[in-house]
């Protein structure tokens, strides 16, 4: 009897841990389901073992998958978004732990973004610390902090990867998606400045967006990775010489002036945060390779 006992127990608790699996699964589809119904996405139910999923594809390049699993001790929401050119920068945002917290005060300090309550919930590593901080406005990053507070979030030039350690509800997801493609959308390298303006044309490179603009040579300003760091530069045509008092004035805004064989490059640091540098950079080369004057910067 002890013996059939146990056997009675044993298939009880399967039986409802299969029960159990069971109505989580089908709320797993129902969730995603009437996502990719609001969204216009598509819905994959992921067969007898796999997950069910959703892709989103938006007319801006923008391409979004939403799946959700769970194992016996976790579960989980998880978002990949491919993004078009020039992307992001490469950052890490992570809840802050109690070791992160003591590698802080030992000196291991992270990005501070500027918003004391995100800085507080949030460990942030990037490539660019000034391109980071861009993408964390007041805004984001407080909503970061309320609505998003153990999740972890990772981004580069391609992809944007949100990681929620909860089985969500269909305005949960709604709200994710709608933190994704704000990110996104957000121009951390300052092409969309530039590319509303009436004369700018699009040219896609290997790895980056560029905007190119008239010039006596064409004008080109976009992404550049300058020894694994990407930066916004401002570049023309090569010239035979340079004015002789240009360096001296550029250095004197604060930007540099390099000259290679084959172009003429424009590095103005936050150029990317600022519209009137992007287009200023722009007048300089204009200027630069017309004559001698720089009244840009009288």
């Amino acid at each position: 009897m002890p013996a059939i006992s146990s056997l009675l127990i044993i298939g009880g608790g399967v039986a409802l841990a299969t029960y159990q699996a069971r109505a989580e699964r089908r709320r797993r589809t129902q969730v995603l389901r009437t996502v990719a119904e609001r969204r216009n996405g598509s819905f994959d139910p992921g067969g007898w073992f796999g997950n069910p999923r959703v892709e989103i594809r938006h007319g801006d390049g923008i391409e979004i998958r939403v799946s959700m699993w769970s194992t016996r001790n976790s579960r989980c929401t998880e978002y990949l978004a491919n993004i078009p050119a020039p992307g992001l920068p490469i950052c890490k945002v992570s809840p802050t732990s109690f070791s992160a917290s003591v590698g802080r005060v030992f000196g291991f300090q992270d990005i501070d973004v500027g918003v004391e309550s995100f800085d507080r919930a949030f460990m942030v590593k990037g490539d660019d610390p000034e391109v980071v901080k861009r993408l964390w406005p007041n805004a984001r990053a407080l909503e970061m902090v309320f609505a998003f507070a153990s999740s972890q979030l990772e981004c580069d030039h391609a992809t944007i990867k949100l990681t929620r350690p909860l089985i969500e509800g269909v305005e949960q997801v709604e709200r994710d998606l709608d933190l994704i493609l704000d990110l996104a959308r957000s121009d951390p390298y300052g092409l969309n400045v530039l590319g509303d303006l009436p004369e700018a044309s699009l040219r896609h490179t290997d790895r980056f967006l560029q905007v190119e603009l008239p010039g006596p040579s064409r004008i080109t300003i976009g992404p550049v990775d300058q020894g694994g760091v990407v930066r916004t530069c401002a570049r023309t045509a090569a010239m035979g010489a340079v004015p002789d008092d240009a360096e001296t004035l550029v250095t004197a805004v604060g930007a540099t002036l390099e000259q290679t064989e084959h172009e003429l490059r424009l590095w103005w640091p936050g150029i990317e945060a600022d519209p009137r540098r992007l287009t200023a950079a722009a007048d300089v080369l204009r200027r630069l390779a017309s004559g001698p004057q720089l009244g840009v910067f009288r």
